[in-house]
């Protein structure tokens, strides 16, 4: 018979006490944290695993695809992440940013800090006219990022009369390396739509670009993820371990999906971390 860890057992029982939703995963959290420290200073090894199918299944949806088109290579920050904010958020906008923002910031093995009134490379930029900014204000910027930047405009302006766009984010990406990101927000959405937004145009900006249809989601995701797979709120385990996984320093800019599945089986600590 294997023997279970202490650390694995008292998750384990953890998993099996029924809590409320709201308090669920701030226990696992600090639960978690609380063993990894005595872990550290007991000077017991950290116990390793291999990612579950469910977590590569994850792992390869949003890092290796965008806008549930297959992207094809890796697209992370190298330098620290610096996250400034423009236009006209309101008070509650930076509210949830700061939630947000905190929250990936705790869970990804990079670095993240705020600019001050300086352009930042991960820039959250506020309108209540998002269609004006983009195909007029930003065109001209567009232009000059991008060899295509006229086709963009033309995109985005198909884009806006077709649907309605809450948030939207373009990337600078050389090689692999993520240089500048822009995220759009809209100002003054419901607040369930508009933290859905943030979190997950953050976590796109960091390059977990890929959207991951709740309808599409198998089975044994809806049983790992501790959220409702309809909310999105902020990041799940899933995503946790994805965003982990990416900012690995196994993992490069500008890695294949062929090229990364030589690193399988990967090892995470139970933790999550890799």
């Amino acid at each position: 018979m294997t023997e279970i860890s202490f650390s694995r057992r008292v998750l384990i029982v953890l998993s099996r006490i029924s809590v409320p939703k709201q308090i669920e995963r701030p226990l696992r959290r600090i639960t978690a944290n609380v063993l990894f420290a005595a872990t550290l200073l007991s000077g017991s090894p950290v116990e390793a695993r291999e990612l579950t199918q469910a977590e590569l299944q994850h792992f390869e949806k949003l890092a290796f695809y965008q806008a549930n088109e297959y992207r094809g290579t890796i697209a992370k920050f190298v330098e620290p992440v610096i996250f400034s904010i423009h236009g006209n958020p309101t008070k509650r906008d930076l509210a949830l940013l700061r939630i947000a923002t905190r929250d990936v910031a705790a869970n990804v093995p990079h670095t993240f800090r705020y600019s001050g009134e300086a352009p930042g490379n991960l820039r959250v930029i506020y309108s209540d006219d998002l269609k004006n900014l983009i195909v007029k204000d930003f065109a001209s910027s567009l232009k000059k990022l991008f060899l295509e930047g006229d086709k963009m405009v033309e995109v985005f302006e198909k884009k806006f009369s077709n649907e309605t766009v809450h948030c939207l984010n373009i990337p600078v990406v050389r090689k692999g390396e993520i240089i500048v990101q822009y995220v759009f927000v809209k100002t003054n959405l419901k607040e369930n739509l508009s933290k859905k937004c943030v979190i997950e145009y953050i976590l796109s900006a960091i390059g977990l670009s890929g959207y991951l249809d709740p309808r599409d989601i198998n089975e044994a995701i809806k049983e790992t993820a501790l959220i409702s797979q309809n909310d999105f709120y902020s990041m799940t385990e899933l995503d946790i371990v994805a965003a982990r996984v990416l900012y690995s320093e196994k993992v490069h800019p500008g890695m294949a999906w062929d090229e990364f599945r030589k690193l399988l089986p990967f090892e995470i600590d139970d933790m999550g971390t890799q």
